[in-house]
């Protein structure tokens, strides 16, 4: 990926055309799960943060599963072309 920041073990960004994508290696057996949240939570906002975004902006998450572990990478993928942004 042209503009591609790779970080060795840990978070990585970068940018192709109009998209931004930022990776995030997690070592966990489970899948990410979007959790319903209270004020009170100190945790577990991660993936509602990202679908805003996503609603905001266009764009996608997912999951990579690693090839050599149980762990995987969880990324995102953000528009940074405001024709893709949301209107409402």
């Amino acid at each position: 990926m042209p503009g591609h920041r790779q970080a060795l073990g840990g978070p990585a960004a970068g940018y192709s055309g109009n998209d931004l994508r930022t990776e995030v290696p997690d070592h966990g057996i489970g899948r990410p799960v979007r959790r319903q949240t209270t004020a009170d939570d100190e945790q577990g906002r991660g993936l509602e943060l990202l679908d805003g975004l996503i609603d905001l902006n266009g764009g996608a998450r997912g999951v990579v599963d690693d090839t050599d572990g149980p762990g995987k990478t969880v990324y995102v993928v953000l528009s940074l072309d405001s024709s893709q942004a949301s209107t409402g």
